[in-house]
């Protein structure tokens, strides 16, 4: 969605619908089998089952979401090409659900931010600030904010976001509510994105501290000659805390890095050209690849072929961190 919008009708040879709803669909589905490996990943990875990995499975819900909101109903669109029925009332429902999908997609990326800034720099705090129970509540909040910014399109005759069907993209209502629901997106997903990447390089400077943080946070009482006779295997412990604290991080950043492409995509490339390909490529595609490649990401980070083995798992680890706070049980991962 963005801010511009192209108003000039359009007929289209079947060829070129073809291409237009091939794209969506052959893109859009592999965006969600990746998605859906991400959560497989998150369910039987133990390093996984702590706060982080609830943040990033609500974070993938997101993604699925909107992207079965792109590879079905646009495409049927596209390829009717009636805008009369693309502006019906289960049309302005799909583009409500897209909203919440949305909004509850990049505030989970602010709230991601959050806690890999947290574990990092205050992981004694991150013990109490990020247990199982708050996450969940935050995840509920998440979700909540999420629709209540969406209530408005509940006056769908003058309030909605729609899929036009001959320009390939969703598109806001022509009036008064439609621009102030386009502006109020723009501007809330632009703030939002800009303060989870600030906390992202704010935690990109910390890194180089970490190390240290950790060791203190075993004993803050120790002294400078006791820290120098740290067993060694507590030495390999908290390098092995700081390995995964910077690989979560590194994850997260990188799709913090592919959501401000995005944005930038949506508000800035658009004004490049008012080519349908070009604004259908930036607007539409960039958006279906952003969540492809965000659960893509996840994958990349953190899959291996051991988790596809059919095993009970022996140690489920329930963390408050991503630091090694184990729960130790005898029984399947479970969140």
């Amino acid at each position: 969605m963005t801010l511009f919008h192209v108003s000039t009708p359009f007929v289209y040879d079947t060829t070129t619908l073809m291409t237009a709803t091939t794209l969506m669909v052959s893109v859009g589905s592999i965006g969600l089998i990746s998605n859906f490996i991400a959560m497989f990943v998150i369910y039987r990875n133990p390093l996984l089952h702590n706060t982080f990995g609830l943040l990033c499975f609500s974070h993938l819900v997101s993604n699925v979401g909107m992207l079965f909101c792109f590879t079905t109903w646009p495409v049927a669109m596209i390829l009717n090409q009636d805008n009369d029925l693309a502006h019906s009332l289960a049309g302005k429902r799909f583009g409500q659900f897209t909203i919440i999908f949305w909004w509850s997609c990049i505030i989970a990326h602010l709230a991601i931010s959050i806690n890999r800034y947290v574990s990092i720099v205050f992981p004694i705090k991150s013990y109490i600030w990020f247990t199982v129970p708050n996450t969940k509540y935050a995840i509920f909040c998440i979700w909540l904010v999420g629709f209540l910014v969406t209530i408005p399109y509940f006056w769908h005759e003058t309030c909605y976001v729609a899929f036009n069907a001959h320009t390939f993209q969703w598109t806001y209502a022509e009036n008064p509510c439609g621009q102030f629901l386009s502006l109020f997106d723009f501007i809330g997903g632009v703030i939002l994105c800009s303060f989870a990447f600030t906390i992202d390089m704010l935690t990109l400077f910390r890194l180089r501290e970490a190390n240290n943080v950790i060791i203190q946070s075993i004993s803050p009482n120790i002294t400078q000659s006791q820290m120098m006779g740290l067993s060694t295997q507590t030495a390999v412990e908290a390098a092995k805390r700081r390995k995964t604290e910077i690989r979560f991080f590194t994850q997260a950043f990188t799709q913090c890095i592919v959501f401000c492409i995005c944005l930038l995509s949506f508000h800035i490339f658009t004004l490049l050209s008012d080519s349908i390909w070009w604004q259908f490529a930036m607007v539409t595609m960039i958006w279906i690849l952003a969540h492809s490649l965000d659960g893509l990401i996840v994958v990349l980070f953190h899959f291996r072929f051991s988790l596809c083995k059919n095993k009970r798992l022996t140690s489920t680890m329930m963390l408050n961190s991503s630091t090694n706070r184990v729960e130790t049980t005898h029984a399947p991962a479970k969140f």
